[in-house]
C-alpha cells in the first residue's frame, strides 16, 4: 500500500519488549498524560501517565 512508517504508542511504564523484537524504534516521549480524540471524555480505567512513540520504517 505504499506505507513508509507505522506508529504506535505505549505507556511509559511499559518496556516495549515486543516492539523491540519487531524492529520498532523508540522515538521518545510523546503526548501528555491523557488520551485525546473522540473518546477522550470517557474514563475507561486508562492510567494517566506519559506515553512513548514507537515507529517501524519500511
Amino acid at each position: 500500500m505504499g506505507y513508509k512508517r507505522v506508529i504506535t504508542y505505549i505507556l511509559k511504564s511499559e518496556n516495549g519488549a515486543s516492539l523491540k523484537a519487531s524492529n520498532f524504534i523508540c522515538e521518545g516521549e510523546a503526548g501528555g498524560e491523557i488520551w485525546t480524540g473522540k473518546r477522550s471524555g470517557r474514563d475507561n480505567g486508562v492510567p494517566k501517565e506519559k506515553k512513548t512513540r514507537w515507529a517501524k520504517y519500511f
